[in-house]
């Protein structure tokens, strides 16, 4: 099946015309084809969702989670739950059992990682291949699709089953083609953060009311520039068991160069501004988002 009738199978005729244009976006034929088949079964999977009634809590690792988790976690239990990154190798993972796991980070399908990096999808993929026995949803980003770590999971363990989230926008300036192409899992708001791809899923699985709980985002009270210029920083989480050390603010998984100030703060920018767009992309479709992180750097959502 050539692109021009996947889009038409799946969107409105009027959409499907615009994508198809080659080289409108710099796209071509192959590459809306894939994204067109990832969103066919993201689209595929969402239909037979079972969704809590009580909605949805997106667990983030920030070290406010654990007094959330120790006041609320009766709370947590009743809902559909999405965690993060290495939120499996907590004792809690088992625990709460949930529904979905989101690792975006690029370097899950990066084969030329520094060691310390390989040893934390190792550690990731193993914990995760030995604890899951419910069914549970992995998103990856649509990069990691031909190739990953986490690639041969479904075949070690039977309860993991992967689907690959189309992370690379298309950048369309009318915001009505924008938020048609949102829901069809087709394009989504950049990703710069996974708790991004969390809020944006939630949205699109249908969720009535959208929770967020250790959502931190206070990174900028752990930075600190050594007399070199370097950028260093703690990186905690709730998780830890010992204090964590000052460390490089590596900008590629190969652990070979640092980020400056100014590009730590752009990225910062960028990130708080996706907020703002899910919150609109939210209210376009009458689904509230509450931060009820005991401690949140995020001003976009309704606190409780």
């Amino acid at each position: 099946m050539n692109a021009s009738r996947i889009v038409t199978n799946i969107m409105p005729h009027f959409l499907a015309k615009f994508l198809a244009k080659k080289g409108e976006k710099n796209l071509d034929d192959k590459k809306i084809a894939i994204k067109l088949k990832n969103a066919q079964e993201i689209n595929d999977y969402i239909k037979h969702a079972i969704l809590s009634p009580k909605g949805c809590v997106i667990l983030g690792n920030g070290p406010s989670l654990k007094e959330s988790l120790r006041d609320d976690y009766v709370f947590i239990s009743e809902r559909n739950k999405m965690c993060v990154n290495d939120f499996v190798i907590s004792d809690y993972f088992e625990q709460l059992k949930p529904e979905y796991y989101f690792f975006m980070d690029p370097d899950v399908c990066n084969p030329t990682l520094s060691q310390h990096m390989k040893d934390r999808l190792t550690t990731i993929y193993e914990a995760l291949s030995q604890k899951v026995k419910w069914p549970i949803v992995v998103f990856l980003p649509e990069s990691a699709k031909q190739w990953n770590y986490f690639m041969d999971l479904p075949v070690i363990n039977g309860f993991i089953k992967l689907i690959y989230l189309n992370t690379a926008p298309l950048n369309l300036a009318v915001s009505k083609n924008k938020f048609e192409l949102f829901r069809k899992n087709i394009s989504m708001v950049p990703p710069h953060n996974v708790l991004v791809s969390c809020i944006f899923m939630a949205i699109n699985f249908g969720y009535e009311e959208i929770y967020i709980m250790g959502a931190d985002h206070s990174w900028i009270e752990n930075l600190f520039v050594a007399p070199d210029n370097k950028l260093y920083w703690c990186d905690s989480h709730f998780y830890d068991t010992k204090d964590e050390k000052l460390v490089p603010i590596y900008k590629n998984g190969e652990e070979s160069d640092t980020f400056t100030m100014g590009e730590l703060m752009t990225g910062y920018a960028k990130l708080y501004n996706s907020y703002y767009e899910l919150d609109e992309y939210a209210k376009s479709l009458n689904i509230q988002i509450f931060n009820m992180s005991k401690k949140s750097f995020i001003d976009a959502f309704t606190r409780k």
